[in-house]
């Protein structure tokens, strides 16, 4: 009896360690499936992260072929700008050659009309001796002339004055004119 109580204490004791190892095992497992469902949320999430970087992509790549298009509407009408101004410079410097060139032909048929309406031009404040003579050179004696200036008056006035070009605006000798017209003549 002592042997078989000694061969059930042992196989008891072998008992022991397997039920031991089996709750390592069971402890192991449940730790595992822990660590399972971490990874399947971690997984998830970098599935839903992914989702949204391609929702991304796609969206900015929609974005960058519409700034491109807008982009290339802007460079033509930047074109279309660049050709206006150029052929607005190319307007401005045909003008300035028809002023200088009418500038010049009535220089040579400077006749003055007898009965011209003549007034001083030294009340416009900016307008001196020397501007005076010039403007009569230009065939301007009158504060009415001066009142119904347009640009190509005031183009060939500018170059006729030279370094001083610019001066007539700044002093608005044609603003000054109409209200001395107006308190001469009504």
């Amino acid at each position: 009896m002592e042997a078989e109580n000694a061969q059930l204490n042992y196989d008891a004791s072998l008992v022991r360690q397997e039920i031991e190892a089996r709750q390592r095992d069971d402890a192991e497992l449940d730790e595992l499936k822990v660590q399972n469902k971490e990874l399947a949320q971690c997984l998830t999430s970098m599935e839903n992260s992914r989702k949204q970087y391609e929702s991304d992509a796609n969206r900015y790549k929609n974005q960058a072929g519409h700034s491109e298009k807008k982009s290339e509407t802007l460079r033509l009408k930047l074109d279309d700008v660049q050709k206006t101004f150029a052929d607005m410079e190319n307007q401005q410097r045909q003008a300035l050659k028809d002023v200088r060139k009418a500038s010049v032909a009535r220089k040579s048929n400077s006749n003055k009309p007898a009965k011209q309406e003549k007034d001083d031009l030294q009340e416009i404040v900016g307008i001196g001796k020397i501007f005076e003579h010039a403007l009569h050179e230009l065939g301007i004696y009158s504060f009415r002339q001066i009142a119904a200036f347009d640009v190509a008056d005031i183009a060939r006035v500018n170059v006729e004055l030279k370094e001083c070009k610019g001066r007539m605006e700044q002093d608005d000798w044609i603003g000054q004119a109409r209200d001395l017209l107006f308190k001469k003549y009504g």
